[in-house]
C-alpha cells in the first residue's frame, strides 16, 4: 500500500471526517497540483516569496517554499517510527507553505520591537563567517510566536488576513496584550496569513513532502541521516546557536529543521491515537496544557533531532534552545 491517496478516496475520507471547508479535493496532472477554485496552487518546493520586505527592507532569509501542493492523505504504515504518522492512522494535510528558514533575530526585532535571544555576541559569540542577526531567534514564549505571525501579517498582508484571534467568531484580531495576558486563541486556517505549522505539516516538511519517496522519507534527520552534514547539536554546536542556512538542506530546500533550535507549533502535546484529528485543533493532554515542539536544538543530543521525535512543554515556557519558524495556508 502507498502512503498517498488522492481524487476520490479523499473526496470520501474527507466526507467521512467532516473536515468541510479545511480541505479542498485537487487532481495531479504531470507533476503539478492543479486548485479547484480560485487559483493553481505550485508544485511541492516553489519559492512562495523570495523575501519579506518591511518599510523597503528585505529580509532574505525569510523566504517560503510550498512544501505540499497538493491535498494529501497519508495513511501511516508499519515499522514507521512515527508518532504523528503512525500504523492505520489517516493524517489529510491541505496545501500550505513553511518558512525555508528559522525565524531570525533580525526579522523577530523588525516585527517586535525587541531581540530576547539568549545566543547574542554578548553572551556567545558568533562563529568566523556567520552573522549575529541571522541566528534563530529564541527564549520566545508560544504566546509570542503567535503574536509575531499576527504583526508580520500586518505588516506584509494586511489585518484581514490574520490566523489568530481572541473570539471564536473571528472578529477580534490576537494582540499584544492577549499574548501578555497568555490567553489562548482561535485560529483560523482558511485565512492566509502567517502562522505556526501545524505538527503533521511540520514533520511531513521535514520529512521531504513526499512519503512516497522512501529515500527521503526513512532519512533520521532532516536531509541526511548524517546530522553534522545538515545542522547543529550539542556535540558539535560549541553550546551556542548558529546562523541559519549554514549546514545543507533537507531535499525540499528547508534548513535547520533538525538541531539549532527546537521549533514551536500550534498542536497541544498529547499521546496520539489512530483517531486522533490533524486539525491541530485537539483538547488539552492528560499530561497537562503543554504544546508541540519538534526538531531538536544546539543543546541536545541527537535523539532528539530525528525528524520523528516529539516533544512538549507549557507554552508560557521561554527558553534559548526554543525559536519557530513560519507556515501559510494556500
Amino acid at each position: 500500500m502507498k502512503y498517498t491517496v488522492k481524487e476520490n478516496l479523499f473526496k470520501v475520507l474527507c466526507s467521512l471526517l467532516l473536515l468541510g471547508s479545511l480541505v479542498a479535493c485537487s487532481k495531479t496532472q504531470a507533476g503539478q497540483a492543479q486548485g479547484t477554485g480560485e487559483k493553481n496552487l505550485l508544485p511541492a518546493g516553489t519559492e512562495l516569496s523570495a523575501a519579506v520586505v518591511i518599510e523597503g527592507k528585505e529580509f532574505a532569509k525569510t523566504s517560503e517554499v510550498v512544501v505540499i501542493g497538493e491535498n494529501m492523505v497519508i495513511v501511516g504504515q508499519p515499522g514507521d517510527k512515527s508518532e504523528t504518522f503512525l500504523p492505520g492512522r489517516i493524517v489529510m494535510i491541505a496545501p500550505f507553505a513553511i518558512g525555508r528558514y528559522e525565524v531570525t533575530q533580525e526579522l523577530y526585532e523588525a516585527i517586535m520591537g525587541n531581540n530576547p535571544s539568549g545566543n547574542l555576541a554578548t553572551t556567545r559569540a558568533v562563529e568566523a563567517g556567520e552573522l549575529e542577526h541571522l541566528r534563530p531567534v529564541e527564549t520566545v514564549s508560544w504566546y509570542e510566536s503567535l503574536l509575531f505571525c499576527n504583526l508580520l501579517t500586518m505588516a506584509t498582508l494586511g489585518q484581514e488576513n490574520c490566523v489568530y484571534y481572541r473570539d471564536k467568531e473571528f472578529r477580534q484580531v490576537y494582540t499584544k496584550e492577549d499574548a501578555k495576558l497568555k490567553k489562548l486563541p482561535y485560529m483560523n486556517l482558511e485565512k492566509k496569513g502567517y502562522r505556526l505549522p501545524l505538527e503533521a505539516e511540520w514533520e511531513l516538511a521535514a520529512r521531504g513532502g513526499n512519503p512516497d519517496d522512501a529515500a527521503n522519507w526513512t532519512l533520521e534527520y532532516a536531509g541526511s541521516n548524517v546530522i553534522e552534514e545538515v545542522t547543529w547539536y550539542n556535540a558539535i554546536s560549541l553550546s551556542k546557536s548558529h546562523e541559519v542556512g549554514v549546514k545543507a538542506p533537507n531535499s525540499l530546500d528547508l534548513y535547520d529543521m533538525s538541531g539549532n533550535v527546537w521549533e514551536w507549533c500550534w498542536d497541544w502535546f498529547g499521546t496520539l491515537k489512530v483517531e486522533t484529528p490533524v486539525t491541530g485543533l485537539v483538547e488539552h493532554s492528560s499530561s497537562g496544557a503543554y504544546r508541540v515542539y519538534r526538531g531538536g536544538s544546539w543543546g541536545r543530543s541527537l535523539p532528539y533531532c530525528t525528524v520523528y521525535t516529539r516533544s512538549g512543554i507549557v507554552p508560557e515556557y521561554d527558553g534559548k534552545i526554543l525559536g519557530f519558524r513560519i507556515a501559510r495556508s494556500l
